[in-house]
């Protein structure tokens, strides 16, 4: 079960219920990460982490690959073909980025 959200006791929520957490992209959501994952091996438990809106940001992206995070999800946009590959290279380019591409 993916357990989303940011508030103050998700970590809680997560490891009663959740074999992974499913939050929205936010400053200081990468850095509650460590937390989860102390908590979960001191419960005997491998807690996933998947980010959702993640940006297309080198910095956002390598953060979160620093922090074990095993998928970045990115919204596009719901516009025409050109806006939407746009943002699809922006997305790439970000990754290019971080992979010294």
């Amino acid at each position: 079960m993916l357990v989303g959200g940011n508030g103050p006791t998700v970590i809680d929520l997560v490891l009663s219920f959740g074999d992974a957490w499913f939050p929205n992209w936010a400053p200081g959501t990468l850095e509650r990460i460590p937390e989860l994952r102390s908590r979960a091996a001191d419960a005997g438990r491998d807690v996933r982490v998947y980010v959702m809106g993640a940006l297309a940001d080198a910095h956002v992206l390598e953060g979160c690959r620093e922090a074990g995070v095993a998928r970045a999800v990115h919204w596009l946009p719901s516009a025409n073909r050109s806006r939407v590959e746009r943002a699809l290279e922006d997305f790439e380019d970000a990754f290019a980025d971080i992979n010294g591409e």
